[in-house]
């Protein structure tokens, strides 16, 4: 079995609690971390939790059984870029990290900037965080601004991711 762990729980949880399908999603989310990657897949695609962007983030994370690594990248990608189509912030977070590094896409900063920005703008911490730091430092294909920089890493920190903390503290020193 395969699988890309970028999905943070604590991210899912927060989102699961604020979605109208959160007792099928949680049903889905337990039968994939339990290994029944089977049930959990059949339950998101024949329900209301396939047109769930959270649920295609999801099943994207995990392997079918016997699906080759090849099939499940292909199938993972293609997930997440339906995902973000719908404007869900994990989706365009793990897409902007993936053109960032080059892993599974071709390297592509601008692109990465894009996704990473789209993805703050819905306030996704980590988002927050990367796109903060390219702003403050105009790196990565963004243009210097510092203070808008600072917001976006003020709202990462205010959300509690700790990169951000550290970073705004090192910077006030």
């Amino acid at each position: 079995m395969f699988y890309y762990r970028q999905f943070d729980e604590d991210y899912f949880l927060k989102k699961l609690s604020e979605s109208h399908d959160s007792e099928e999603l949680l049903s889905a989310y337990n039968l994939l971390e339990e290994g029944n990657v089977i049930k959990g897949h059949e339950l998101i695609a024949s329900s209301s939790l396939k047109n769930c962007s959270l649920a295609l983030v999801l099943a994207s994370i995990y392997s079918n059984e016997n699906e080759e690594e090849s099939d499940f990248i292909k199938r993972h990608l293609d997930q997440l870029k339906e995902a973000a189509n719908a404007r869900d912030p994990f989706a365009l977070y793990s897409l902007g990290v993936y053109h960032d590094v080059g892993e599974l896409l071709e390297e592509d900063k601008m692109l990465a900037y894009k996704y990473f920005k789209d993805s703050a703008e819905l306030d996704l911490p980590q988002a927050q965080y990367i796109y903060g730091t390219m702003l403050y430092y105009g790196t990565g294909g963004a243009r210097l601004d510092v203070e808008k920089g600072l917001n976006y890493l003020y709202l990462s920190s205010k959300q509690g991711y700790e990169d951000a903390t550290t970073l705004l503290q090192s910077l006030h020193k």
